[in-house]
């Protein structure tokens, strides 16, 4: 019952990162708790198979416990472990993920690497969304529409929080909705204001007071009369000697240093050669297509996102790759082409959202029936589910190797191979 109090004993995380007890055999979720700790807790929602519950009182804190580094931390909804050291959340992630691979992939045997940690455990992220309401800008409380009112977030790389500090100074902000930052690690960033009622003139006026202190490339606004751009609406990154224009409406990995060691992985477990055809599907900006297809016989990449498939081109024009085919589709069109033309691809690579590829896709992906699978996912519960189509078909997961892309968060990104059985 809603209301209730009652003594917690905390089994494990689950994939999320909340606490698991089972008093009386019940399931309660407990967010901001470890394994091993008892504590009181209070039910806030009752469902037909679990119950959600807050913490009253730590009885017995584990030693693994610390001070939350954020001020905000268990009000805003942006961060869910950072009462553990990173350590310890990556390998409480880790051991979830693998509940879930089990539990929807029945997937129990899997050649396990050892987990990449972050090499920045705060102020990584280079690409956030506020909410603003009544003037105030921040996150959503936890599980709520509700605005945590904040005034820089220690997850946001410095410029960012520069940008957020400028716009509490300076920025008119009634009728204001929703705020997009995004920057490079050097530093440039640009600002994305959103609201059906928001005059686009005070974007400018911002764009042109906040430029002249700090590295702002651009501000667009979007209202109800369209899109308007003052400065630029893209910004230049360098990985690995490579420029990449990342527009405001195109993907980007928020954290840099993770992605960059995410892109030396999948060139080492690709291995592509001169005889390598290789389809890529979600291929962005081409994060990964200009690394593949540096080495590879030809690259088909294949995205929906039309500022994104520009950006690509504009990348690789950059880099003077000319072995790569754009196709402006779904991936699920993409396959439906492939599958069409009877191409013979030796390798497929997807990079899904966090909804995952679906059936289709996968189903496309075993029809094609390349030699070796490379996919990259931010969701281990998609993932296992669309695993499961391909281990249904003959392949096999030969690696695996999770990534911490986002500390202080339930979330984790995995990188898997798979392999036709011979």
């Amino acid at each position: 019952m809603p209301d209730q109090i009652l003594p917690l004993q905390i089994e494990k995380l689950v994939h999320g990162g909340d606490g698991l007890a089972r008093p009386e055999g019940r399931v309660v979720f407990v967010p901001f708790t470890i394994p091993g700790e008892t504590i009181e807790a209070r039910i806030v929602r009752q469902k037909k198979e679990y119950a959600e519950a807050e913490i009253v009182t730590i009885l017995t804190p584990s030693p693994e416990r610390r001070e939350a580094p954020c001020p905000v931390f268990t009000v805003c909804g942006g961060c869910q472990l950072q009462q553990l050291p990173e350590e310890a959340q990556l390998r409480y992630k880790v051991e979830a993920m693998q509940e879930v691979l089990a539990r929807i992939g029945k997937i129990t045997s899997v050649n396990l690497l050892s987990a990449i940690p972050s090499p920045f455990p705060f102020h990584y992220r280079t690409r956030t969304q506020l909410k603003v309401a009544r003037g105030e800008i921040g996150y959503y409380r936890q599980k709520s529409h509700e605005i945590v009112s904040i005034e820089r977030c220690p997850l946001l790389i410095a410029p960012l929080n520069a940008a957020l500090e400028a716009m509490l100074r300076s920025l008119q902000r009634d009728r204001l909705e929703e705020i997009e930052l995004q920057a490079v690690p050097a530093g440039d960033f640009l600002v994305v204001l959103r609201g059906d009622q928001f005059p686009h003139d005070r974007g400018e006026q911002f764009y042109e007071s906040a430029r002249q202190a700090l590295p702002l490339k651009g501000v667009v606004v979007g209202n109800r009369r369209g899109w308007h751009i003052f400065g630029e609406n893209f910004l230049i990154d360098t990985l690995q000697e490579k420029r990449f224009r990342i527009s405001e409406r195109a993907f980007s990995q928020v954290n840099p240093a993770v992605n960059r060691l995410l892109v030396e992985r999948v060139l080492k477990w690709s291995a592509p050669t001169a005889s390598d055809r290789i389809l890529e599907l979600y291929s962005g900006i081409g994060n990964f297509t200009l690394f593949l297809a540096e080495r590879a016989g030809a690259v088909t990449a294949v995205e929906g996102n039309r500022a994104a498939i520009e950006d690509a081109r504009w990348n690789l024009q950059s880099a003077g790759l000319e072995n790569v085919t754009l196709q402006t589709a779904s991936a699920q069109e993409g396959m439906r082409r492939a599958i069409k033309e009877e191409a013979g691809f030796s390798q497929i690579f997807l990079d899904p959202p966090r909804e995952g590829a679906g059936k289709p896709v996968m189903e496309g992906i075993a029809t094609l029936a390349p030699e070796k699978v490379i996919y990259l996912s931010c969701d281990p519960a998609t993932f296992a589910r669309d695993a499961r189509v391909l281990l249904d078909r003959g392949y096999e997961i030969t690696r695996l190797q999770p990534f911490d892309m986002f500390p202080q968060t339930g979330h984790l990104e995995l990188l898997a191979e798979m392999r036709r059985k011979r």
